[in-house]
């Protein structure tokens, strides 16, 4: 009889402990992502008709959030020659200007960007999913295979407690 009370306890102090470790899993999976954020986005921009002067002709995709230029090639669109790179900036805002007295009325731009696109819900990053819910399944299998081992140890001793008595195994004294 005492031996069903323990089991009895055991059992409902067990489910409490998995309820709460279970829970700490899915808040902690789910608060510690960021599933919507965070997606780069690439691309290439070819022949973009700019100008280069004081003023300075703003790219497109400029107001796009930590957008990062490479590769630019400037071509003056008179007679296609290429613009060296000392002959203007680029800022990190996307902002083209002339670095030397010498203004260029039509030029034409090629470059690649990437940027981060803004949360939004149809931008869901799928490789990040993937990825946090293969170690959410891993982390749940884990509590659940050393939690049920560590219950199971936990519902059998009252059963087995008796055995190891002086004379529960027949032995005489």
């Amino acid at each position: 009889m005492v031996e069903s009370k323990i089991s009895k306890g055991v059992g409902e102090v067990g489910q409490i402990i998995m309820v709460i470790v279970f829970t700490a899993l899915v808040l902690g999976s789910i608060l510690g992502i960021s599933l919507f954020s965070n997606i780069d986005a690439t691309g290439t921009v070819a022949n973009e008709t700019a100008y280069i002067n004081t003023t300075g002709y703003t790219l497109l995709y400029s107001t796009e959030t930590d957008i990062v230029y490479d590769s630019v090639v400037i071509l003056n669109a008179t007679d296609n020659t290429t613009i060296a790179a000392g002959n203007y900036t680029l800022s990190a805002a996307g902002l083209l200007t002339n670095a030397t007295a010498v203004n260029y009325d039509s030029v034409l731009v090629t470059y690649g960007y990437t940027y981060e696109t803004s949360s939004t819900l149809s931008g869901i990053n799928v490789n990040a999913l993937s990825a946090i819910f293969a170690a959410f399944v891993v982390a749940v299998t884990a509590f659940i295979t050393i939690g049920g081992t560590l219950l199971g140890i936990l519902w059998i001793l009252p059963f087995i407690k008796p055995l190891f008595k002086k004379n529960a195994l027949g032995m005489s004294e």
